[in-house]
């Protein structure tokens, strides 16, 4: 990504999904398109405590397996080690202009699982000696008031 910058700071403190955690995160990601629009995503304002779907350990995971085969996260991405996660509220910007907030934030620093022109590769594909750190924003919005 063009003048791709992160910025990532977190604490994993609580190992289980709760209604309060000690697990804290302070990201900020930004890039810019081919348009040079710059992007930001920038998070925790709340720590997601607890999932609806899978559990979230308490916003923050270390050293532990994702997606796939695991039943935690969607099986659409490969089966893959995880040095670190997290789930939480943030915000996305565009030209340092709020277009969504507050939104699920999800990060997490994996073993590398692409392949060819960044194809997502499958689990026997993946090249363990690498890493990637995703940014993922789900098209869903929180109903904090709700708790879902």
């Amino acid at each position: 990504m063009a003048d791709g910058k992160l910025q990532l700071q977190a604490i994993d403190a609580t190992a289980t999904d709760a209604a309060t955690t000690k697990d804290t995160v302070d990201m900020t990601a930004s890039w810019q398109d081919k348009a040079g629009n710059t992007y930001t995503v920038k998070c925790c304002t709340k720590m997601a405590t607890h999932g609806a779907d899978y559990p979230t350990f308490g916003g923050v995971v270390t050293n532990t397996i994702l997606h796939g085969s695991s039943a935690i996260g969607t099986p659409l991405m490969p089966t893959e080690y995880t040095y670190f996660a997290f789930w939480s509220m943030g915000q996305v910007m565009k030209n340092s202009k709020v277009v969504a907030k507050p939104r699920l934030v999800h990060g997490m620093l994996t073993e590398y699982v692409r392949g060819k022109n960044y194809s997502l590769d499958f689990d026997k594909e993946g090249t363990p000696t690498r890493r990637q750190f995703h940014v993922i924003v789900p098209p869903v919005i929180p109903q904090l008031s709700q708790g879902t």
